[in-house]
């Protein structure tokens, strides 16, 4: 009889702290709702830094590729080719016809746009995307810079910048009525505003536009100064920013007024 007591003394005791050392169904209920709360923290956390990562990332990639497009202007500009100049003039005051080609024009453009592919920058340049030859090659251009509504899942109020070459073989043809060929190329996306603005040196104001009428006064040089280019970008993020560039167009090549 004593040794059956023991042995069952033996087992509930046993029993009893088997009960002991494990948890109970609230015990895991509150550990599961502690731990959720750290893991929804954390995720919130990290969800924070992707987007800001991301906001990081998409400003960069965008001023990095409007900075190369605005380079491009820049050096397109700087290259900027015209033959004419204070000798060419003709008997009584009349400046030598200079080729539709060869003229320098542009305008800054009235947003929103009305129609697509508005033309705001052409001229003639030996600064052409040719990556067989050297630079500045002995090539002759002639550079076109058309604004277009973006398209696709775009806003409709943004727009994309192309720039368009056109060799010199084939500039001709279009004084014959012929469309010439050439090389189309998107340069920048994502513009909300931009405007120009055509510098001559003395205390004239800057000009919104410059025609090819501007060059048939034998007074008037054939191409600006300067010219000043300011625009807007929004990038995914809805996010705004700015960039300016002047380009100041070759000295040695510029008519001067007597």
């Amino acid at each position: 009889m004593r040794q059956t007591r023991n042995v069952k003394s033996v087992k509930g005791k046993a029993a009893f702290g088997s009960r002991a050392s494990g948890f109970t169904l609230l015990e895991v209920m509150v550990a599961l709702a502690v731990a959720g709360l750290v893991l929804t923290a954390l995720f919130a956390v990290y969800s924070t830094v992707m987007d800001a990562a991301e906001s990081v990332q998409g400003r960069a990639s965008a001023m990095h590729t409007a900075r190369l497009a605005l380079a491009r202007l820049s050096q397109d500009l700087d290259s900027v080719h015209t033959t004419w100049n204070a000798t060419d003039e003709r008997p009584g005051d009349q400046p030598a016809r200079i080729p539709p080609w060869q003229t320098f024009e542009g305008a800054s453009p009235a947003l929103p746009l009305n129609d697509n592919n508005a033309t705001i920058l052409a001229f003639p340049t030996t600064s052409g995307l040719d990556f067989s030859g050297s630079f500045p090659g002995h090539t002759l251009y002639r550079v076109i810079y058309t604004l277009n509504r973006a398209g696709g899942d775009t806003p409709e109020e943004l727009y994309t910048l192309q720039r368009k070459q056109v060799p010199f073989p084939y500039l001709r043809d279009e004084t014959r009525g012929v469309r010439p060929g050439g090389t189309r190329l998107t340069v920048m996306n994502r513009i909300k505003e931009l405007s120009l603005r055509f510098i001559t040196q003395g205390s004239a104001p800057p000009k919104d536009a410059w025609s090819p009428e501007e060059q048939s006064s034998p007074k008037q040089a054939p191409f600006p100064d300067a010219v000043r280019v300011e625009l807007i970008l929004q990038d995914r993020q809805n996010q705004t920013h700015r960039l300016e560039l002047t380009a100041v167009l070759p000295h040695e090549r510029r008519r001067t007024a007597d």
